[in-house]
């Protein structure tokens, strides 16, 4: 089986109803998504990275963030899945590249 017959094309709907499901076993994640936000931390945890790399993309305006009415940097929930959703581009990209070059090495 190759890696293209298990890809699954990646869109924004799905992003969200990967946070969305990420949510229900993070409290703190549902509550900031009613608001329509996600903090750094949260977004990180989602990831599996640590958080100083969000911190980071923020700083460096990869990712746009504000501080909300209760002096919190947060992130807009759309903002945060237009990221994911270029990550995961870069990524298939990535990945495709690779596979490309493995193939013309074993041909």
């Amino acid at each position: 089986m190759t890696t293209e017959d298990t890809e699954v094309e990646v869109t924004h709907a799905k992003l969200r109803e990967a946070l969305e499901t990420f949510a229900l076993t993070e409290p703190r994640l549902r509550t900031q998504m009613e608001e329509g936000v996600i903090n750094p931390i949260m977004l990180a945890k989602f990831l599996g990275v640590i958080p100083q790399m969000m911190y980071n993309y923020v700083a460096s305006k990869r990712i746009p963030a504000h501080y909300n009415n209760t002096g919190k940097l947060v992130i807009d929930l759309d903002d945060a899945v237009e990221f994911l959703f270029a990550r995961a581009q870069r990524n298939a990209e990535k990945r495709a590249k690779e596979a490309a070059e493995l193939a013309g090495l074993t041909s």
